[in-house]
């Protein structure tokens, strides 16, 4: 939304086959009202402005952004399954040789392993 004299506007572009115009609306008592369309060859006159469609440049739908977490993010993901992997496979198989080579008359409490 930008202002056009005393009168609040908004735009919306469109492309019909290899034509970009775009349609001017504005607000009249909450309502959208259009006032015209913009064309290549056309343009609009409001409130001793004239409203015209410059130049276009068309871009793809790939994004290029910045990512400097990342290297953090795969470090914590590989920490995290070195630590599923410890816990639940190393500190059982230690729990069960432990508990295979205490004599019968031991008893081992969970706090001694």
């Amino acid at each position: 939304i930008f202002m056009v004299g005393d009168t609040q506007i908004m735009a919306h572009s469109r492309l019909e086959g290899n034509a970009l115009s775009a349609e001017i609306f504005t607000m009249v008592d909450g309502q959208v009202t259009p006032l015209g369309v913009v064309g290549d060859n056309e343009g609009l006159s409001l409130d001793d402005h004239t409203l015209s469609l410059g130049s276009v440049k068309r871009y793809t739908g790939l994004s290029i952004y910045n990512r400097p977490h990342g290297p953090l993010l795969i470090a914590g993901c590989l920490a995290m399954m070195f630590g599923l992997v410890w816990h639940f496979y190393f500190r059982h198989r230690d729990r069960k040789t432990t508990a295979r080579a205490a004599p019968r008359g031991d008893k081992k409490t969970r706090s001694d392993v």
